[in-house]
């Protein structure tokens, strides 16, 4: 099993790194063979730089062949990320932190601790905000945050930029639907994973509020925009370097689109 197979990896490279968990639905307990595996990493400050520098080559394939490494770099509220996806499509995120790059999130409740040396990666997650806490930093935070796309969306209204406008509308949904799980399920408030699962934990009611907030909201509609957006973005890399649509990587993407499209009802 891939988790492990990483988890073992992981333990081999302690010291330097001082304690990891899994978080998302692995972390959580839910059975979900479909997710990916999120890793979290806790190394001491002075490890911190060499460790992401040498990390692809420090955690190995696990005997898997790998199509994509992906530094991602910082994430926020997430720590350095890695992305690393196999042959087989299944997929592993690696999050980097050291004491001085934490910050403390909800988010990180959902992380099941694997290894503690120093018993700081507990307290850590001892410390996270509690409900009370999250109330206010839910109302401070929705409020900045839709006040700033509020007048970017505004400036892109000025300019006839349709395109831009649609985009920006992702971000609120994601607000407002972290809102709602909050309010009406009594889950933390965490905007990032707030479009998961919506029908089965938020209902029908939410669901169809929502399609309202699609400029047009039906299966062969949003395939066809699927596809598109993929057309597109294959354009571009063509035209920035041919080469980049013969990877391996890269020829793995029409299929899974073409996959999707056809769930979708649109072959």
């Amino acid at each position: 099993m891939l988790f492990e197979e990483v988890r073992d990896r992981l333990r081999s490279l302690s010291p330097p790194i001082e304690a990891f968990g899994i978080g998302g639905s692995a972390g959580a307990g839910q059975d979900d063979p479909s997710a990916d595996l999120d890793f979290f990493l806790l190394v001491p400050t002075q490890d911190f730089l060499p460790l992401i520098q040498d990390f692809p080559a420090l955690i190995g394939d696990q005997g898997k062949s790998r199509l994509v490494t992906w530094r991602r770099g910082f994430t926020p509220q997430f720590g350095y990320q890695f992305v690393f996806i196999y042959q087989d499509l299944s997929s592993v995120d690696f999050f980097i932190n050291c004491p001085v790059t934490w910050t403390p999130t909800p988010m990180a409740r959902k992380t099941r601790i694997l290894q503690d040396a120093t018993g700081r990666f507990t307290s850590y997650h001892r410390s996270l905000p509690d409900r009370a806490q999250q109330a206010e930093m839910l109302t401070g935070n929705t409020t900045a945050e839709m006040l700033s796309e509020a007048v970017r969306i505004r400036r892109y209204a000025r300019r006839g930029e349709l395109v831009s406008i649609v985009h920006r509308l992702e971000r609120i949904r994601l607000l407002a639907l972290a809102v709602e799980r909050y309010v009406s399920l009594g889950q933390d408030f965490i905007p990032h994973d707030a479009d998961k699962w919506v029908a089965r934990d938020l209902g029908g009611a939410t669901v169809r509020q929502l399609s309202k907030t699609f400029p047009k909201l039906d299966a062969r509609a949003v395939a066809e925009s699927y596809r598109a957006v993929v057309d597109q973005l294959h354009t571009a890399l063509g035209n920035h370097d041919r080469t980049a649509l013969t990877t391996t990587a890269w020829l793995s993407v029409r299929p899974l689109v073409d996959q999707t499209c056809a769930m979708l009802g649109c072959p």
